[in-house]
C-alpha cells in the first residue's frame, strides 16, 4: 500500500512508525482517546480528549485541570488498558513500545516555541481555533505587560537555586525566560546574551564567583524552598552581597514551580506574576 505522510504535520513534528513515517488513515484527524507523556498543559488547554497522562510533574497553574485523566506514570500497561486512539511523547526512547500500543506523534522538547506548540499540537486534535484564541490573549496580555516596564536598559538575570546548586536560565528552558527575553526582549549581560540566554540549551550551572559576570542590575530568584535558606551557600557569600542587585535591592522572589513549564495555563500564571515584579523593576 502507498504510504503517505500526514500532510498536516510534514513539516513540523516527526511521526513515527515501522519506517518512521506514518500511513495518512494511521492517525485519525479527531483522536477521543489521546494519552500523552508530555504537553498536559498544552492538551489540557485544547481540550483535547485525554483519557491518561503521565503525572509525575504538575503545573501549579493547570492541576485542578486535571479530571477524569488516568496517570498512567511510566506504565506500558497503564497505557495499553485505556486503548488510546494516539499516543503523544517527548521521550525518542519509548517510541517503539508506544508504537505498539497506537500511532504515535513525538515531539522532542525543544522544537518549538511555546506558541508554535500549542499551533502544532492543536493541528493533531483539530483544535485550531482554541490555539488561535489563546495566542491572541496571551500576546494582548504580553503588551499591557509591557506597558509596566519603565526601562528597556536594565538586565536581568533569572537564578533557580535547588539541590545545592545555582543554574541560571535564558530564553528556552522555562522558568520565565520565554516571556522575559523573548517576549518582552529584555536582556542579560553581555556575557549572559553569549553564553547561554538565546541557545537551544539555555541554562547554565554556576558558582558564586562566576555569577558575578552574569549577574545583571534585577535579579529573579526561584526556588522551591525558601531561598534565603536554601540559597544561603550563595546568599551569605560576599561576593553575592556585593552585586549592585543586591545592594539596590532589586532582587525579586519567585516560587520555582509556578515558572517550570511553559504551556499555556502556566504562561498565563506567569504574566501576572511578573506584573509585580516588573512594574516594581525601577
Amino acid at each position: 500500500m502507498k504510504r503517505k505522510i500526514f500532510t498536516t504535520l510534514l513539516l513540523s513534528i516527526l511521526l513515527l512508525s515501522c519506517t518512521k513515517n506514518v500511513e495518512k488513515n494511521s492517525v485519525i484527524t479527531e483522536p477521543q482517546r489521546i494519552v500523552a507523556d508530555y504537553y498536559i498543559g498544552e492538551l489540557l488547554m485544547l481540550n483535547a480528549k485525554l483519557v491518561g497522562a503521565d503525572l509525575t510533574y504538575k503545573s501549579s497553574a493547570w492541576e485542578h485541570k486535571v479530571v477524569d485523566i488516568v496517570d498512567v506514570g511510566q506504565s506500558m500497561e497503564k497505557i495499553m488498558s485505556l486503548n488510546p486512539d494516539l499516543i503523544i511523547t517527548i521521550n525518542q526512547d519509548r517510541v517503539e513500545q508506544y508504537r505498539a500500543i497506537a500511532p504515535t506523534v513525538i515531539i522532542p522538547y525543544g522544537t518549538y516555541n511555546p506558541e508554535e506548540l500549542i499551533v502544532e499540537l492543536s493541528k493533531i486534535t483539530s483544535t485550531e481555533d482554541i490555539a488561535q484564541q489563546w495566542i491572541d490573549k496571551f500576546n494582548s496580555e504580553i503588551n499591557e505587560l509591557d506597558k509596566l516596564i519603565r526601562s528597556k536598559t536594565e538586565t536581568y538575570t533569572i537564578i533557580d537555586i535547588w539541590g545545592g546548586n545555582a543554574y541560571l536560565y535564558g530564553e528556552h528552558f522555562g522558568r520565565g525566560g520565554y516571556i522575559i527575553y523573548n517576549k518582552l526582549k529584555l536582556k542579560g549581560t553581555a556575557d549572559g546574551e553569549k553564553d547561554y540566554i538565546r541557545k537551544p540549551d539555555s541554562y547554565l550551572t554556576v558558582n558564586i564567583e562566576s555569577l558575578e559576570k552574569y549577574s545583571g542590575n534585577r535579579l529573579l530568584v526561584m526556588s522551591t524552598e525558601d531561598p534565603k535558606v536554601s540559597g544561603s551557600f550563595i546568599m551569605d557569600n560576599v561576593i553575592w552581597k556585593n552585586l549592585e542587585a543586591v545592594k539596590n535591592n532589586h532582587i525579586f522572589y519567585l516560587k520555582s514551580e509556578d515558572f517550570w513549564f511553559t504551556d499555556p495555563f502556566s504562561l498565563d500564571l506567569q504574566i501576572e506574576l511578573l506584573k509585580e515584579v516588573l512594574s516594581d523593576s525601577i
